[in-house]
């Protein structure tokens, strides 16, 4: 036991939860995470009286203390109604919770945060009465959270009227998708608003905590994060059934059932591995008598051992004889150790209402899931685990009575045990468990959050007071005429800013992303009245208001805005003021002009001067009321002194320091502002001279169209590129604009590959690899002539900085290393085929793939790939293609080696992939899509195709035709420029679309025609148009389209993605069986054809 004195030297939180089982829980475990990560922290956790009397909770790093909800002898069933229960609660609430705090105080073991159930928004208030840290806590996942979010702030008006329904970051939602509440609406209207209140004061919290991990709903969390500082710290799981850091953390602690372990592991051990269905529906749960006795049936005929959770006040519902027939395969208790019971092997499957903490301790222990939702969240998690995450199936009521029936109940458990879909929900619940051990494991995103809050807490505390930055005020109408002073240089970590924002400002306010604060001073104003500031004894800074000196001072105070809102989320213990003049713990928090930033960014505040706060009242802004804000510390930030002035930007401003605690920045005359200006004029000319990079292209129109596109990018920003095609190519290049002068060709003398042909002619006869033979030829040729051709740009007085070169060709980075320059690899497939063929380079999957192995466990590829979903070379058992193969795994080698990695892929695409591999190789970032950007938004002039095409396309032939057809009738057939397909293939698709009776638009290259059954062209007549090459992509773009049937080629799958257009996949070598997988099951915007036996696709 620790002494007095530790205890009360420590940081103290109370954590406050809402009095039921499915909260109390989780936000236990996050307490005894807290504790976990720091001696210096303390946790106590309030029960009501009832729960506290009843249940006698334990916990031996966590304190149980108890508050009234009013119904200290019955708790909840005591009250008349839910509303009176709620009402009752926060009344009794607040007056029990303000005399435990202020007992804390009086013992000298004061409460210095409080972490508050999401349900409790008055707990807020009393947080803020007291100048204590909040922290929210929603036990509900975050897309849940988000549903609610929407309706709160009236983004979703009720009733919903047209479904599915469509929000950002969510699936499509159905009826049966939507929380109950909200899909019927008046259906428990006190709960309705208990749900809808969480976001009433929200946005004041200080941090906002989600019982959910990062991975598991990244699209969401990211939009969340945009409105509130979320933090995901889930699953609040015991530690040992998931990262085993936590000692002796094998239950929860609280449970309000009584349980009988010992008879239920003893029969769950006498049975076989994943033979048993466990059937549970948690704590609240009311079940109709029929409706019981329809699953009591339906486990019986199933076949299956069960364990059946029947709560004793739900055990006259379940008919005696139907437990008489189940005792040879069935267990009925009225309670259990759930997660003891998810996490034995023989549990195959897990019957569940969809509770959230039910939820996500089955995604923590690979429990595949039959779900059947009753109300509330249950609903909305079941629509995730079923399409989102792919872990179970959901049964489905008769419309009739809404009842699921036995034979629904039997054929689920069937096919989630036994049947086609079982490998696959068994292999995805595999998967989530363990991303949900790598999220809550030592450096996983929810350890990481937990680790900032407990950071956060203990700088706030450790010291007692608050290091401040103080802002002097100015006039609306002087704004522009502020300047940039000085910017102090910190150590690395200590103020971190990781906004995009911070390097798109004007050459005066940049500022270094890593570790810079610029500050500003009003030309207007002198700083003698400040020289003696100071605020509650702590140490200050007095800089000037948060204004660039831009003409446009909006652009330039939003820029601010970012910047100071990225500083804000990982340093909340700098607070930055707008006002000098300070009442002893007191804060004037103003909604005016320039505290526009204490809206935007919670943790800042602004303070006003009385004859501000007038103004900006009369002016129809509301201004805040005084608030007493808790001291705190940045023990990191050292004094200022002259070795942490960055001299670079220094207009000449001098640094007073008259004392250590004391620190302003004072201004120099108009002079220094015109030395300032010399700076930026000498800056614009040296810009002048545009950086030059050289793009090396293979050539394969797959790989020319991208590269080609991403070099337009780059010259329409200004800055030089020179093209190097490995081949001569016979094409008509068209490059608009400035393009055709910041863009130049070059390739490798036509000489040398005559002279290559001849020895590969010779390799050839000696029956050698030939495409080993092609793949060796080309780095020979490479590495010839790349260190010539930047030998003679560099003495031509235009020398290249950065190479960008096809992953394809990874020793390129090698040549730019040598010659003292940057090299950039560009990937021309997908984040997913990337990713796979670095595990299978790293070797996390053995080659060849064995027959029987149905699945790649690969970490940063959140789906599951049968043999036939992985690209074709990692399926060449015969060895045919080892020379390519290995060409496509060394493209990882650039993943260690390239200064920049660039993927054609846009992140919302493949979020979860792209996110591990930049958590792995910062230095990767997505830059797609290439198309032209007259597809997307038309902001470079006639930029309508790539510039290059190894075909002659037929582009009149094809829009007159496509002209005369209807909106949506056409299919679109094209199989790139590679694909060979046999005569009997071309005959089958040939017949097939005649057959479906629609308009086709089939491209076949002039090498492929004589496929073609005899007379086809002419027996198809106008129905169908054949033509040896097109503008694809004006094809896609074009209204008559209706599908495109291709072979998934990357650019392809890009371009119908962007176009809108459905797909039927044929996918036939290379990355396009990854594709295909991607297009049916994870994007779902297209249907794969199916071959027979002997691989054809029929008609």
């Amino acid at each position: 036991m620790e002494s007095g004195n530790q205890s009360n030297n420590k940081v103290h939180i109370l954590a406050i939860p809402y009095p039921s089982q499915g909260h109390i829980n989780p936000m236990l475990q996050f307490c005894k995470r807290l504790i976990s990560k720091s001696k210096g922290l303390k946790a106590t956790l309030a029960v009501t009286n009832f729960i506290a009397k009843t249940n006698k909770p334990k916990s031996e790093t966590v304190q149980i203390v108890s508050i009234s909800d009013g119904f200290d002898e019955g708790g909840f069933l005591q009250a008349e109604s839910i509303e009176s229960y709620l009402k009752h609660l926060q009344e009794s609430g607040t007056r029990t919770l303000i005399e435990l705090i202020k007992g804390y105080q009086n013992s000298g073991n004061p409460i210095h945060s409080i972490v508050y159930d999401s349900f409790l928004p008055w707990v807020l208030d009393v947080a803020k009465e007291f100048g204590l840290v909040s922290a929210a806590f929603f036990t509900q996942p975050c897309a849940v959270n988000f549903v609610y979010y929407y309706v709160h702030h009236g983004l979703l008006k009720l009733p919903v009227s047209s479904f599915p329904l469509s929000m950002p970051g969510l699936p499509p939602l159905d009826r049966f998708d939507l929380p109950s509440f909200i899909a019927f609406e008046g259906s428990y209207p006190a709960y309705f608003e208990l749900v809808k209140q969480q976001f009433l004061n929200a946005d004041q919290a200080d941090f906002v905590l989600v019982n959910t991990f990062y991975e598991l709903e990244i699209e969401v969390v990211r939009w969340l994060e945009d409105q509130y500082p979320i933090k995901t710290i889930g699953p609040s799981t015991p530690s040992m059934y998931v990262d085993k850091r936590i000692e002796d953390d094998k239950g929860y602690a609280i449970n309000l059932f009584k349980q009988n372990r010992d008879d239920i592991l003893r029969w769950l051990d006498s049975k076989e591995i994943n033979s048993v269905v466990y059937i549970s529906f948690g704590s609240l749960a009311n079940l109709g008598k029929d409706q019981m006795e329809e699953i009591g049936r339906g486990l019986v005929s199933s076949n299956c051992n069960f364990l059946w959770v029947v709560r004793s006040t739900e055990v006259d519902k379940v008919p005696n004889e139907l437990i008489s027939e189940a005792e040879d395969r069935g267990l009925i208790v009225n309670w259990c150790p759930q997660l003891e019971v998810l996490a034995h092997e023989a549990v195959g499957c897990f019957v569940t209402h969809c509770g959230w903490n039910s939820t996500m301790e089955a995604l923590s222990l690979g429990v595949p899931m039959v779900t059947m939702p009753v109300w509330v969240d249950q609903t909305t998690n079941s629509k995730f685990i079923v399409d989102v995450w792919q872990t179970g199936i959901r049964l489905k009521a008769c419309e009739s009575d809404g009842i699921v029936t036995k034979e629904e109940v039997e054929i689920v458990i069937k096919e989630v045990m036994l049947g086609e879909k079982s490998s696959e929900l068994r292999n995805n619940a595999l998967k989530w468990k363990e991303l949900a051990k790598e999220a809550i494991n030592e450096g996983g995103s929810s350890d990481k959050h937990i680790e900032e809050f407990v950071y956060d807490l203990m700088i706030f505390y450790k010291n007692g007071h608050r290091l401040w930055i103080v802002t002097i005020s100015c006039c609306g109408y002087q704004h522009w005429q502020q300047i940039p002073v000085v910017r102090l240089r910190l150590e690395s970590g200590e103020l971190r800013s990781r906004d995009e924002a911070v390097e798109q400002r004007d050459f005066a306010h940049k500022v270094n992303r890593d570790f810079f604060v610029v500050f500003f001073l009003d030309e207007n104003r002198g700083y003698g009245s400040f020289s003696s500031s100071q605020i509650n004894g702590s140490p200050s800074i007095t800089i000037v208001s948060l204004w660039t000196n831009a003409r446009d001072c909006w652009t330039g105070f939003n820029n601010e805005v970012k910047v100071l809102s990225s500083l804000c989320k990982v340093s909340p213990g700098v607070y930055l003021e707008g006002f000098s003049t300070v009442q002893t713990n007191v804060v004037l928090v103003h909604r005016g002009r320039t505290g526009l930033l204490s809206t935007i960014i919670p943790i800042i505040l602004l303070i006003e001067g009385p004859q501000y706060r007038e103004h900006h009242t009369s002016d129809g802004h509301k201004v805040g009321e005084p608030r007493v804000l808790p001291r705190v510390d940045t023990p990191k930030l050292k004094p200022i002194d002259s070795n942490l002035v960055d001299k670079a930007n220094f207009v000449n401003a001098t640094i007073k320091q008259e004392s250590t605690k004391i620190i302003y920045l004072s201004r120099e005359t108009q002079k220094s502002v015109e030395n300032s200006q010399s700076r930026v004029k000498v800056e614009e000319t040296k810009m002048a001279s545009k950086p030059h990079v050289l793009v090396l292209i293979l050539p394969v129109q797959g790989h020319i169209n991208p590269l080609l596109q991403f070099s337009k990018i780059l010259a329409s920003k200004g800055i030089k590129i020179t093209v190097v095609i490995t081949n001569p190519i016979e094409t008509t290049t068209s490059l608009a604009g400035n393009q055709s002068e910041l863009i130049k060709f070059e390739c490798i003398p036509a000489e040398r590959i005559k002279e290559e042909a001849q020895v590969a002619e010779k390799q050839l006869a000696h029956h050698q690899d030939s495409n080993e033979a092609k793949i060796e030829t080309l780095k020979a040729r490479v590495l010839e002539y790349l260190p010539l051709i930047l030998e003679g740009k560099a003495s031509s007085g235009e020398p290249v900085k950065v190479v960008v070169y096809d992953s394809l060709m990874p020793y390129v980075s090698d040549v730019a290393k040598e010659v003292g320059i940057s090299g950039a690899a560009f990937f021309t497939q997908s984040a997913v085929v990337s990713a796979i063929y670095y595990h299978l380079h790293e070797g996390a999957v053995e080659l060849p793939l064995k027959k029987e192995q149905i699945k790649a466990s690969l970490p940063s590829v959140p789906y599951v790939f049968k043999p036939k979903d992985l690209p074709s070379f990692v399926n060449d058992s015969a060895g045919t293609y080892s020379s390519v193969l290995r060409c496509v795994l060394d493209q990882s080698l650039s993943f260690h080696k390239a200064d920049w990695v660039l993927i054609n892929t846009l992140e919302s695409l493949e979020l979860q992939t792209v996110r591990w591999m930049v958590s792995h190789f910062p230095k990767f970032k997505t830059i797609g899509p290439t198309i032209p950007t007259m597809y997307l938004h038309n902001r470079m002039e006639d930029d309508r195709d790539s510039g290059i095409s190894l075909f002659k396309p037929e582009i009149e032939a094809c829009k007159q035709w496509l002209d005369t057809k209807s909106n949506g009738t056409v299919v679109y057939v094209s199989f790139g420029s590679m694909v060979n397909l046999s005569e009997e293939e071309m005959t089958e698709i040939a017949w097939g679309l005649v057959k479906s009776k629609c308009h086709f638009l089939w491209v076949i290259r002039a090498s492929e025609e004589s496929k073609l059954p005899t007379n086809f062209a002419s027996e198809v007549g106008e129905k169908g148009l054949i033509v040896n090459w097109c503008s694809q992509l004006e094809v896609l773009d074009h209204d008559a389209v209706g599908c495109f049937l291709t072979h998934c080629g990357w650019n392809s799958t890009l371009e119908a993605l962007s176009l809108g257009v459905p797909m039927v996949v044929m996918p036939r070598s290379g990355d396009q069986p990854t594709n295909a997988k991607l297009i049916v099951d994870v994007w779902q915007t297209g249907l794969r054809l199916e071959a027979g036996e002997d691989g054809i696709v029929r008609r």
